[in-house]
């Protein structure tokens, strides 16, 4: 008897935005494994609605697409398939590749790992502040430049919280301007 593959839930981009602030109450916990988890978790829920909203409108195939063992059924998969549409910039693909390695680093072990371990740090040391470019900066504009300012001085967890809310908020303002393809007919 086949295990049945898990069937991951579109969540509309509004939602996930009236959800931001629970994300950010998980992000200042002490602990890094839900941090890791929920923070990946949430910028790939982003990944998936940015997606959706370009597919066909209405498409039971564009739903069925990020099921687990399908064509967009991981989270690398859906940040490469932003990116080859050009939905994303190579920065933010690449700092998405980052958060998903350092998730499964803290995931995937028999022991607790922390931010603090040397292969999730060196991770986390390569995640780069974001240029929001023609995105509306998500905090106090002072904010954004001391954070950018002082990006090297960062601890691994800082860094982490601040690469997850800020791939969010630049997937959602991706989200914000696309459209669904129309169906293409011969």
């Amino acid at each position: 008897m086949g295990k049945d593959k898990a069937k991951r839930q579109v969540v509309q981009a509004e939602q996930l935005l009236s959800d931001v602030g629970r994300l950010l109450e998980i992000l200042k916990q002490a602990d890094p494994f839900p941090c890791a988890l929920i923070g990946t978790a949430f910028v790939e829920k982003a990944l998936i609605a940015l997606l959706h909203k370009f597919f066909i409108a209405g498409s039971t195939s564009a739903e069925q697409i990020f099921h687990e063992g399908k064509a967009l059924g991981a989270f690398f998969n859906c940040a490469q398939a932003a990116y080859c549409l050009g939905l994303i910039s190579k920065p933010t693909f690449q700092n998405l590749t980052l958060l998903a390695n350092i998730r499964n680093e803290l995931a995937h072990t028999h022991l607790p790992k922390t931010f603090d371990n040397p292969e999730i740090a060196e991770l986390c040391k390569n995640l780069r502040p974001t240029d929001f470019g023609r995105c509306p900066i998500p905090f106090d504009e002072r904010l954004s430049k001391t954070i950018a300012k002082h990006w090297d001085t960062l601890s691994p967890h800082s860094r982490f919280n601040f690469a997850c809310v800020s791939m969010f908020q630049v997937i959602m303002f991706a989200a914000s301007t696309v459209t669904s393809r129309p169906e293409y007919t011969d």
